[in-house]
């Protein structure tokens, strides 16, 4: 992390001032803690409050005391944001168990620039080797235990793609290394539904939310994959990368490798929410 100003446990502070991670923190020790990472526009951090509300229901189930309250952490990101000086950026909020407390650390940074057009293209992604346990208790939590996502992701881009599509135990897509994953079939969206382990995104509910209101027909429910290979569009969603369209799934052309209708209708609607 480039030296910045942070939020850590209360303050304020110079990034380099922050205090060394202890080597008895379970945080360190066992990847006991949570993250968020959210996106602000123009100064505003998107979807603030349901950031707050996943991880602090995660909390509860890792038994992690979170002493601050979503006033107060609304307050220091905003304030990090003001004194980096930097109104759209990444921001991440991380929670891991100390030796003796719960640290909180808040940073910002700059959103890196996607390759011009790739909206447009829509990303490229394989079928990762690596697995969801949909039966794990952590399944559907963004802890610190983060490795299989990561080398999925990892893998994918070292063989030429954007995302790493995850299957669980059972054979059934669940969702991308790092985003949730959509697709349309006869003008109907599907998503993997919850129990089949993955992440309720933030991003997610956004998508299902537009789609109610715009009566396209919404379906949570397995989703097999010669059914992800067969369908009319596939999309995958994030708070970073909003409404990404996925054109190629190995080498296999989704929708003729161009975005499909109803993706643009929904990208679209969820980039009118971020610019109000």
């Amino acid at each position: 992390m480039d030296e910045s100003i942070i939020y850590f446990n209360g303050k304020i502070i110079r990034s380099d001032k922050r205090k060394t991670v202890c080597f008895k923190d379970s945080g360190f020790l066992y990847s006991l803690g949570l993250f968020e990472t959210m996106r602000s526009y123009s100064g505003k951090i998107f979807c603030f409050k349901e950031h707050i509300k996943r991880i602090k229901r995660s909390a509860v189930l890792l038994k992690i005391n979170i002493t601050e309250n979503e006033r107060e952490l609304q307050a220091a990101a905003n304030n990090v944001l003001q004194r980096n000086k930097l109104k759209n950026a990444y921001v991440r909020l991380t929670c891991w168990k100390g030796d003796k407390e719960i640290n909180t650390l808040i940073f910002v940074k700059s959103l890196p620039k996607l390759p011009q057009g790739i909206y447009k293209n829509g990303f490229k992604a394989l079928i990762s080797d690596f697995r969801v346990n949909e039966y794990s208790a952590i399944a559907g939590i963004k802890s610190l235990n983060y490795l299989n996502f990561y080398l999925a992701r990892r893998f994918a881009q070292i063989k030429g793609y954007n995302e790493a599509i995850m299957l669980n135990t059972k054979g059934s897509v669940v969702e991308g290394s790092y985003s949730n994953l959509f697709i349309v079939k006869n003008k109907i969206l599907f998503t993997p539904s919850l129990d089949c382990g993955c992440l309720p995104g933030i991003a997610r509910g956004v998508v299902l939310d537009l789609a109610k209101k715009l009566k396209i027909k919404v379906k949570e429910t397995r989703i097999a994959l010669k059914e992800l290979i067969s369908a009319d569009e596939v999309f995958v969603t994030n708070s970073l990368i909003e409404v990404m369209p996925v054109t190629y799934i190995k080498d296999k052309k989704i929708n003729k490798g161009i975005t499909g209708e109803i993706t643009g209708i929904l990208s679209k609607q969820y980039r009118g929410l971020v610019e109000k």
